[in-house]
């Protein structure tokens, strides 16, 4: 298991398949700006931990619990970059958070639940600079209608 309290104070921290503890991180990561956790099961409090980190702005997640978009907007509101691999997340997710996500500059999405009626809900997110969507649901339409209504967004809508 890693501990995040033990490690010296990183830039970017990449963690994948195993347990991860958040507790007791103190000013161990105070410096982390990037954090990637690919098939990491979080042990002690969890993803909500990591809110104390000052500095962190993007996020990289595919965890073995689901986190809400409800929850990663209230405990990480600077962030930036936000690449999720969820096939829990639904979109009533994204439509409950896509207006209060301003400072988001990218969105990725992979393996959510998604209709074409997320393409208004993604309009409401006017910080976004790049959107990728990947086995989400939706098809070339969407992205050509993501396109038209987001035209200073780069949009990229995939089946795989």
């Amino acid at each position: 298991m890693v501990r995040l309290s033990e490690l010296p104070n990183p830039n970017r921290l990449e963690l994948s398949n195993g347990e991860v503890s958040t507790a007791s991180i103190g000013g161990s990561c105070d410096g982390l700006r990037t954090l990637k956790l690919d098939s990491v099961d979080l042990k002690g409090d969890g993803l909500k931990a990591l809110a104390s980190l000052p500095k962190l702005t993007r996020l990289d997640l595919k965890l073995k619990e689901h986190y809400s978009l409800e929850q990663i907007r209230d405990w990480f509101p600077s962030l930036r970059q936000l690449l999720i691999d969820d096939s829990r997340i639904v979109e009533s997710e994204i439509v409950s958070v896509a207006d209060q996500l301003g400072k988001l500059e990218r969105l990725e999405i992979l393996n959510a639940k998604l209709t074409k009626t997320s393409i208004a809900e993604f309009v409401k997110m006017t910080g976004l600079k790049s959107l990728v969507l990947r086995k989400s649901g939706l098809d070339s339409k969407a992205e050509t209608d993501l396109k038209k209504l987001m035209p200073k967004c780069k949009i990229e809508v995939r089946d795989y």
